[in-house]
């Protein structure tokens, strides 16, 4: 997908100084200016997260000792977040860092669907 510049706009169409400062300073925004402080802020908060519930997960299936209805419980609840980081987290920080969606139309309605299934998933253990 080639970037859409003023000359090639220039050319299509008469514009106002006042039309192309706008549209300059939305293709700046949302095309040119780079978000690394998004990635910056996910990225820590995904690995963790990703971490610290896998070494629940796994420490209560090692450790015979570990095994009770409350540590179950909390298998439980690192299982759900599990998912809750796989899918709804890169698809936020896609959505934070771009201002487009590119993954098109079905990852579109199955990421949403799954985003809600395992939020009220989640609900529901905590409860």
């Amino acid at each position: 997908m080639e970037l859409l510049t003023m000359p090639m706009l220039e050319e299509t169409a008469n514009l106002t100084k006042e039309t192309k400062e706008v549209i300059e300073d939305y293709i700046r925004r949302n095309f040119v200016e780079e978000k690394y402080h998004v990635i910056a802020l996910y990225v820590p908060v995904f690995l963790a997260a990703l971490i610290a519930n896998s070494l629940v997960i796994l420490v209560v299936i090692k450790d015979q000792y570990m095994r009770s209805v409350t540590n179950y419980f909390l298998v439980n609840l690192s299982i759900a977040d599990l998912l809750v980081t796989i899918i709804c987290m890169p698809e936020a920080a896609i959505k934070a860092y771009k201002s487009t969606y590119d993954l098109g139309r079905y990852p579109c309605k199955i990421s949403s669907y799954l985003q809600c299934k395992y939020s009220t998933l989640q609900t529901l253990i905590n409860l």
